[in-house]
């Protein structure tokens, strides 16, 4: 019975099945070894899974956590450009260069101007180092903003509400529906200056608005005092009246009383007549 070794190639051991069918075979016989080439599917098969088997199965080696690249220039240039930041970070520059505040803490200032200017010179090149700069430079101005006029919108704007409660207390929204409007649209107009950082508007909007309160107060005082001075004149009255009626009366009484004793002499007198004609 012949006897079939397969040649295995250890550079090609690990081709595709479909590839092994062209694998040289090596036929021993009694005589002489001859080289033929043979196409038998199912030994191979089997030679290889026996192989496989012994072999077993090779160990994972774990995997070592990649740390992610930066993103690139090209990676950058795709992040959408943050024109909010930047529309905010305008808008506070311009009110603190246009307001002049003091300057004191000139180191917080020059920080922010360069995270904005380094802002600019990134905007559109590297937007997501633009994003970084601009919400730096924000935060800069608004420290700025915060210790140059935060005490003083805060103070004006306690002020500005305390008029308020006294317009209410002496219900002026009724007595001065004008005044106290105006007071309120002034106050919610300070209120929105004040969340952007606006704080000078912001000083004079709340000073309106506490002045308007005033005004409207001052007229619901008035027109309390006359309606005050309304009213007493009119108890005055009522008193001065039923007092006057109190006199009147007595001295109908006493008219009264003095016709009756007239009328009663008279009476007197005259039986005193009958009795004395009588007697006659």
């Amino acid at each position: 019975m012949p006897i079939l070794f397969y040649r295995f190639d250890k550079d090609d051991m690990f081709h595709k099945f479909e590839n092994c069918f062209n694998h040289e075979y090596i036929l021993i016989t009694g005589g002489p070894m001859k080289k033929r080439n043979f196409i038998f599917p199912a030994i191979v098969l089997s030679a290889f899974l026996l192989f496989q088997g012994c072999a077993g199965t090779p160990e994972t080696e774990p995997v070592e956590p990649v740390d992610q690249p930066e993103p690139t220039v090209e990676e950058t240039e795709d992040i959408e450009a943050p024109e909010k930041e930047r529309d905010q970070a305008v808008s506070l520059r311009s009110i603190v260069m246009e307001t002049e505040p003091d300057m004191s803490d000139t180191e917080s200032f020059l920080l922010a101007e360069e995270a904005f200017n380094s802002a600019e010179l990134a905007y559109g090149s590297d937007n997501l180092e633009a994003r970084k700069l601009y919400i730096d430079a924000i935060d800069g101005y608004k420290n700025i903003l915060d210790s140059t006029y935060g005490e003083r919108v805060k103070q004006s704007r306690s002020v500005s509400l305390t008029e308020k409660e006294a317009a209410d207390t002496l219900f002026a929204s009724k007595a001065a529906p004008d005044a106290y409007a105006e007071a309120e649209a002034s106050l919610e107009e300070a209120e929105l200056l004040s969340k952007a950082y606006k704080y000078p508007s912001a000083i004079g909007a709340y000073q309106s608005a506490e002045a308007s309160f005033r005004e409207s107060a001052e007229i619901a005082q008035e027109k309390k005092n006359a309606a005050m001075k309304a009213l007493e004149e009119a108890q005055a009255t009522y008193n001065r009246t039923e007092e006057e009626l109190k006199e009147e009366e007595t001295r109908l009484n006493s008219e009264r009383n003095e016709t009756e004793k007239e009328t009663r002499e008279e009476y007197e007198s005259a039986d005193i007549e009958l009795e004395e004609e009588e007697t006659e």
